[in-house]
């Protein structure tokens, strides 16, 4: 497992860190006026992927999508296979996201990885939480669709 920092980069769950709040975007002249972005990019991308295929080749990505800005994505797709886990709720017979519920339900579904000990993507599939459960017919090879309530 791996976590992703604006500030420290790829971090272990028992890395000890200080508080601090960054945005990706930020600009700092001690980078040469680049952006953490652009920073981490080009430091973290070959690291992250070979972790990745240290342990298997799969990534379960449940970053939010701003943390992708931290490395070279198209990169990371081409090499390894990812799988992304999508929370979504059905409203007025249409599928609508909740970001407090995406929230919660990514950081379950990395309890339930880690207290599973889940090997496989497949194995992702019988994730169930307040709710959400895995919707095959919305889902696709990278796309793992857990859906809340009724309508699909």
């Amino acid at each position: 497992m791996r976590l992703t920092s604006f500030c420290y980069g790829l971090l272990r769950p028992l890395d000890a860190i200080r508080l601090y709040r960054l945005e990706g975007d930020a600009v700092l002249p001690e980078l040469g006026n680049r952006t953490l972005f652009a920073y981490w990019r080009e430091r973290l991308t070959d690291v992250f992927i070979d972790d990745i295929k240290r342990a298997g080749g799969v990534l379960c990505n449940l970053a939010s999508d701003e943390m992708r800005g931290l490395f070279d994505w198209k990169r990371v797709e081409s090499e390894v296979r990812v799988v992304t886990p999508e929370f979504h709720v059905w409203k007025n017979g249409k599928l609508a996201t909740v970001v407090v519920y995406t929230k919660m339900s990514r950081g379950e579904m990395a309890r339930y990885i880690l207290k599973n000990r889940i090997e496989s993507p497949e194995e992702l599939k019988r994730f169930v939480w307040e709710g959400f459960e895995y919707n095959e017919r919305l889902s696709s090879e990278r796309e793992f669709v857990f859906t809340n309530g009724y309508g699909g």
